[in-house]
């Protein structure tokens, strides 16, 4: 299955090792990972909710980190 990360970006979710508030980059371990690691902003935006970890990329998210948890927790139930 596929999670939508907003502005018609969809990831699979297998690859999806952690999703995060973007208030969290404040934290020294988290703003060194996003410094060096590569960046895939998502939409026009500058106002990112959240950040992606994968295996592949970080994805700069719109879509609020819950919002997004709850995508992927609602198919994992079913």
């Amino acid at each position: 299955m596929y999670v939508h990360l907003g502005d018609s970006r969809n990831i699979p979710e297998k690859e999806i090792i952690g999703i995060f508030n973007i208030k969290a980059k404040s934290k020294p371990c988290n703003r060194e990972l996003i410094q060096h690691a590569f960046l895939k902003e998502i939409g026009d935006s500058k106002k990112y909710n959240s950040f992606i970890i994968t295996t592949k990329k970080v994805f700069l998210s719109p879509i609020a980190s819950i919002t997004l948890y709850k995508r992927v927790m609602r198919r994992k139930i079913k």
